[in-house]
C-alpha cells in the first residue's frame, strides 16, 4: 500500500460544485452559441444539465454516505473511480432512458408548437 492509497477521499460538496459549474459552462456555451439555429435546443439543453446534474448530486451524496460509513475505501475508488462515480447500471440506464425520453418529448413539443 502506497502513500496515495492511505490518503482519505476528500468527497467535498465544494468539488461537486465546482464540477457542475463546468458542466453547465459548457452545456451553455454549446447552447447559446450566436445565431438563431440554436434557440429551439435552449430548453432541452437546460433540462439535459439539470438531469445531469442532479443525477450526479444524487450518486456524489452516495458515495460520501459511504465513505462516512466505511462501506468505500479509498483504495478501491481510486482503483476505479468511474465505476463508483456512474453506480449501479440498473440506476444509471433507468436515468438515461428517462432523460432522453424528456429531451425528444421536448424538442417534438416544441417542433410542434413552433
Amino acid at each position: 500500500m502506497n502513500n496515495q492509497d492511505s490518503r482519505p477521499l476528500r468527497l467535498g460538496w465544494g468539488a461537486f460544485a465546482a464540477a457542475a459549474v463546468l458542466v453547465a459552462a459548457i452545456i451553455g456555451l454549446v447552447t447559446f452559441l450566436p445565431g438563431d439555429g440554436a434557440r429551439p435546443v435552449r430548453v432541452p439543453m437546460g433540462l439535459f444539465c439539470v438531469s445531469i446534474i442532479g443525477f450526479f448530486a444524487v450518486r456524489w451524496h452516495s458515495l460520501r454516505k459511504q465513505v462516512f460509513s466505511g462501506q468505500l475505501l479509498p483504495s478501491g475508488f481510486r482503483k476505479d473511480p468511474r465505476r463508483y462515480i456512474l453506480g449501479p447500471r440498473l440506476p444509471l440506464g433507468i436515468w438515461f432512458a428517462i432523460t432522453i425520453t424528456l429531451l425528444i418529448g421536448t424538442v417534438v413539443l416544441l417542433a410542434v408548437t413552433q
